[in-house]
C-alpha cells in the first residue's frame, strides 16, 4: 500500500476510536428546560424565584429533620417521605423520561455529600415538582452531571425549598 493510503486508514481509525469512547451524557434537559426553586419560611416566600438553564440536578443542604413531597403540575405525586437519619442533603436530578417528557428521574439522600440512600421517585407520572421541609437550609446548589456550576446561600431564616421544571 502506498503512504497516503496508510495514512488515510490511519486517519479514519483513530476517528472511529475516538467516537467511539466519547462518554453518553444522560442528561440532556439543559437545552429543553430549567429548573427553578425558591426559598421560604414556612410556606412564605422569601426571596426571588432562582433558575439555571444550564443545570440538570440540585444539591439542597439542609439541617435537622425533613420531608420531602413531589408533585406533577401542582399536585401531590406520591406520599411524602422523612428524610433518613444522617442525611443532611438531598439530590433531585431532573431529564427525559422514557417519554420523552422532562421530569425528576432520580433523587438521592446524602451524608456530608455522600449517598445514604434513595428517595422514591414517582414514574406515573414522573414529578416535575417538589417541596422540601426542613429546620434550616444552609445552601443549594446548582449542578450539571455531578460537577457544581453555582451555589447559592440559603436566607437564614429559610427552611423550605419549592423546586419547579419550567
Amino acid at each position: 500500500m502506498n503512504k497516503p493510503v496508510i495514512a488515510g486508514i490511519d486517519i479514519l481509525s483513530v476517528l472511529f476510536v475516538s467516537f467511539m469512547t466519547i462518554p453518553p451524557v444522560y442528561a440532556n434537559s439543559a437545552a429543553t428546560a430549567k429548573g427553578c426553586f425558591v426559598f421560604t419560611y414556612n410556606g412564605k416566600i422569601i426571596g426571588k424565584v432562582l433558575c439555571n438553564p444550564k443545570a440538570n440536578d440540585l444539591e439542597t443542604v439542609f439541617k435537622g429533620s425533613c420531608t420531602l413531597q413531589f408533585y406533577y403540575n401542582g399536585k401531590p405525586d406520591g406520599s411524602s417521605q422523612p428524610c433518613p437519619k444522617g442525611a443532611n442533603d438531598v439530590e433531585a436530578f431532573w431529564g427525559k423520561t422514557p417519554t420523552g417528557v422532562i421530569a425528576i428521574t432520580k433523587c438521592v439522600w446524602t451524608e456530608n455529600g455522600k449517598p445514604i440512600g434513595t428517595c422514591t421517585v414517582p414514574t406515573n407520572p414522573y414529578p416535575n415538582q417538589f417541596k422540601f421541609v426542613t429546620v434550616a437550609i444552609a445552601y443549594v446548589q446548582w449542578t450539571y452531571n455531578g460537577k457544581v456550576i453555582g451555589t447559592v446561600k440559603a436566607p437564614s431564616h429559610a427552611n423550605d425549598i419549592e423546586f419547579k421544571i419550567k
